[in-house]
């Protein structure tokens, strides 16, 4: 399983019309409080949607070199976005 990330809904609908037109199965998830908008999807593991998506950035990648502390601002930044 890998978590990646795209910048905003708009580029997560090119990448749903990327893998409708491929045929590779994928489900959506959407936010009810935020008007429904689609936040995240999960994709059918296969060479094709490894391809499509060997582009996209691990989620949260910048915090990789974080040290995990109570007192880290940016760590407890990334508590909330999860």
């Amino acid at each position: 399983m890998a978590v990646l990330s795209v910048d905003n809904e708009q580029e997560l609908l090119k990448l749903i019309s990327k893998l409708e037109k491929s045929n590779i199965k994928f489900s959506i998830f959407k936010e009810p409080d935020i008007g429904d908008e689609i936040t995240s999807i999960c994709i059918e593991p296969s060479d094709a949607s490894r391809r499509i998506t060997s582009s996209l950035p691990l989620m949260l990648k910048e915090y990789n070199c974080e040290k995990i502390d109570k007192n880290n601002y940016s760590l407890k930044k990334m508590e909330v976005v999860l």
